[in-house]
């Protein structure tokens, strides 16, 4: 298998370039803006809508971590995937998932239920692996740092936007608008992802147990990780958590 798209028996177009590569760097920068908005444009109500469900803080603190679940659990699988299958498909689904959780969040009649849609928009958030390596497929490998460093830019600024503009929205239209709203860059999104055609893969890895168990055991990873940890959960157990809440 020297292919993602090896078992279907199709090819992947090659990358595109020029002004066509520009247009779908665009296309698919806009779709992952959207991806963000579609997360987190709740995020500062959330807290305050599962307390108005009923929810003590206990819950509420659980409705948070609902969203590291389905990362935990998928994140490597979709990577995984990825490389086999291809990216666009997870990315596409990660998108109409957003969309389909914040819906659930915005319709849910108790804590429990928000607890269960919020577990599926983290399984939304980990096909964020898929949408940042389809965006750097568009640049030769040579520029692939460049690629991230733009991604990142699109990430923070669309963080920034859904934070501050889910808060004014929150005042002026209720705590349910944004869900809803959360939900129309969800499934817009999507529809974008699906204008952009996806690079053939030039080469794929072969996967195995080992491999995986090798990668997880390498000292500097585990080290980035646990500064990873620390700083989630200092931005969801406070920033996202109790500090709207206690505000």
């Amino acid at each position: 298998m020297t292919q993602a798209s090896g078992a279907s028996g199709k090819t992947a177009p090659p990358a595109p370039t020029g002004r066509s590569a520009t247009k779908y760097l665009v296309i698919v920068g806009a779709a992952t803006y959207f991806f963000w908005i579609s997360l987190y444009l709740y995020v500062p109500v959330l807290p305050l809508q599962a307390r108005e469900l009923g929810a003590n803080l206990e819950m509420v603190g659980l409705v948070i971590a609902a969203y590291a679940i389905g990362q935990i659990l998928l994140r490597i699988p979709v990577g995984v995937g990825s490389d086999i299958i291809g990216r666009k498909p997870f990315a596409v689904a990660a998108l109409v998932l957003a969309a389909l959780g914040a819906l659930w969040l915005g319709l849910a009649p108790n804590p429990w239920s928000l607890f269960a849609a919020r577990t599926l928009t983290g399984i939304a958030a980990a096909g964020w692996v898929a949408i940042s390596v389809l965006f750097a497929s568009y640049y030769s490998p040579d520029k692939s740092s460049r690629a991230m460093a733009v991604l990142m830019s699109v990430n923070t600024l669309s963080l920034v936007t859904a934070t501050f503009v889910g808060g004014i929205v929150a005042e002026y239209f209720g705590n349910l608008s944004t869900f809803y709203g959360a939900s129309g860059m969800g499934f817009a999104g999507a529809m974008l992802l699906l204008i952009a055609p996806e690079p053939r893969i030039a080469k794929t890895a072969r996967y195995s147990l080992l491999t995986l168990v090798n990668v997880i055991k390498t000292p500097l990873l585990l080290r980035v990780a646990a500064i990873a940890i620390t700083l989630q959960f200092v931005t969801f157990g406070v920033n996202f958590g109790f500090l709207p809440i206690h505000a």
